[in-house]
């Protein structure tokens, strides 16, 4: 494992994105995206969109909350090696959503609506010591 710094990350998520991918062998086939705040994203959430992406290892595989069409999609996602140029040259500070909505009809959606959770704000940190305290003493 290489550690990758991004002196850019001022500029937002999609730079630390491209860094990331940038600095990828050119024998990976894929690149599986995670943010650091989905704490509840667990080994076999992860599994199971590998396993997804494994059966046609063309596709982006992307988390959703639900399979109506207007349901928000996102990481965990994996992105195959033919998106690693778009990955790296776009410029948005949002991720690599405008890359999913551009490539909406190549997604293979699963649903994971736990992805969708995050750790944003101090409201949300008490929540997540207090569900996990629960959880410890259980």
């Amino acid at each position: 494992i290489e550690k990758i710094t991004n002196p850019l990350w001022q500029q937002g998520l999609s730079s630390s994105i491209a860094q990331g991918i940038a600095a990828l062998d050119d024998k990976i086939d894929g690149a599986l995206l995670l943010l650091i705040d989905q704490w509840q994203v667990t080994a076999n959430d992860l599994q199971q969109v590998i396993d997804i992406w494994q059966k046609n290892t063309e596709i982006i595989v992307a988390a959703t909350k639900g399979f109506a069409s207007d349901q928000i999609i996102g990481p965990p996602v994996i992105f195959p090696r033919k998106y690693f140029h778009a990955l790296i040259n776009h410029d948005s500070d949002n991720g690599a959503k405008v890359l999913l909505k551009k490539y909406q009809k190549q997604v293979e959606k699963f649903v994971l609506p736990h992805a969708f959770i995050d750790l944003d704000t101090p409201k949300q940190l008490v929540y997540m010591q207090s569900h996990l305290a629960k959880s410890n003493q259980q």
